[in-house]
């Protein structure tokens, strides 16, 4: 299949998605397409966008769209090329990426391979092994302590996830509350 079919598949599946409020807490939107759908289509409900990647106009097209349906924008968030996607926060990172590495590494080339010719989002990396991941690609990064805390002085956004990759739950919590503890 080519990529111009792969991402007009990709977006027609997408086009049929609807946002909600779910139990009173608002879903936010994510992705990058072409077509601006997340930005677009998302917001008759008045939720965020939490895009891949910066695509020229799609603030603008969220924005329109959100007062369009009556809503003041939410948060948005558009990463850089270069915006770290997936943060984790370890008290040993060494022994972080001997434990988490392999998860990150799944997760980077399932991107990687799904998205060939994308140039634009922020999570794909060309990393073949965790040493190429951990030393050369910003979209998987594990963090010091000391340097979150640094990165959050410095008021920068966290994207986490903490079950990447297939992280087992047991293994995602110790980050996740390392992470929750630094606010």
């Amino acid at each position: 299949m080519s990529s111009e079919s792969a991402t007009a598949r990709r977006n027609s599946t997408i086009s049929d998605c609807r946002c909600r409020i779910v139990d009173g807490w608002p879903t936010r939107s994510s992705g990058f397409c072409v077509g601006y759908w997340p930005a677009r289509k998302s917001n008759t409900t008045a939720v965020g966008l939490l895009a891949n990647g910066v695509v020229p106009g799609m603030k603008e097209a969220y924005e329109h769209a959100c007062r369009d349906n009556g809503f003041e924008p939410g948060f948005l968030l558009l990463p850089e090329r270069d915006a770290p996607t997936s943060c984790f926060v370890a008290d040993d990172v060494d022994a972080a990426w001997d434990e988490i590495g392999e998860y990150l590494l799944h997760d980077a080339m399932a991107y990687a391979a799904w998205n060939p010719d994308n140039t634009v989002s922020a999570n794909i990396t060309p990393a073949t092994t965790v040493d190429e991941l951990r030393s050369a690609a910003s979209s998987h990064v594990i963090l010091s302590v000391d340097e979150a805390r640094d990165r959050i002085a410095r008021g920068e956004t966290f994207n986490i996830s903490p079950l990447c990759g297939g992280i087992p739950p047991d293994i995602a919590w110790p980050y996740l509350m390392r992470f929750a503890e630094l606010g």
